[in-house]
């Protein structure tokens, strides 16, 4: 599967609602085209993903901080992190497990498609994913709306 941009590929993944949370980081235009990402990438993608939840389970959001972005760490304080995935993300603040979908990438961004099953829920999520040198941040999280009863979304 290809498409053409960051947007166009969250609009075919994941069906976004109609709206963004006043913190959600811009998601820039790309030319590159996107493709579905080889199985080392995947891996390398996941395993951020998971140590990130990982940290938010064991309350280290100084932790789950070093995660994210360059670019959100430039404009959103340590403790205002904190305090917006404990209010707006409860799934991902209090998760139990993550189940991986489509991944795909274009080389220096990548959107990853997770249900993350949270204590007292489940949501479906797109992390938008930024390279910055060698390592991969996680630069946006949105919540789709699941399609299929698996809590998978359809492509």
């Amino acid at each position: 599967m290809q498409a053409t941009g960051v947007a166009a590929v969250l609009l075919l993944l994941i069906g976004i609602q109609g709206w963004a949370p006043p913190w959600a980081v811009a998601i820039p235009a790309a030319s590159a085209e996107f493709a579905e990402s080889k199985t080392a990438l995947k891996k390398q993608l996941e395993a951020v993903i998971q140590s990130q939840l990982s940290a938010f389970r064991k309350g280290d959001y100084a932790k789950a901080y070093t995660f994210a972005s360059r670019g959100i760490r430039q404009r959103i304080p340590a403790a205002v992190f904190a305090e917006m995935v404990r209010s707006a993300y409860p799934a991902i603040a209090r998760s139990r497990s993550a189940r991986f979908g489509p991944i795909l990438d274009d080389g220096d961004q990548a959107v990853v498609h997770v249900v993350v099953e949270g204590a007292e829920q489940r949501a479906t999520y797109a992390y938008l994913m930024i390279r910055e040198g060698s390592a991969w941040k996680v630069n946006s999280v949105m919540e789709a709306e699941p399609r299929r009863p698996d809590g998978l979304v359809s492509t």
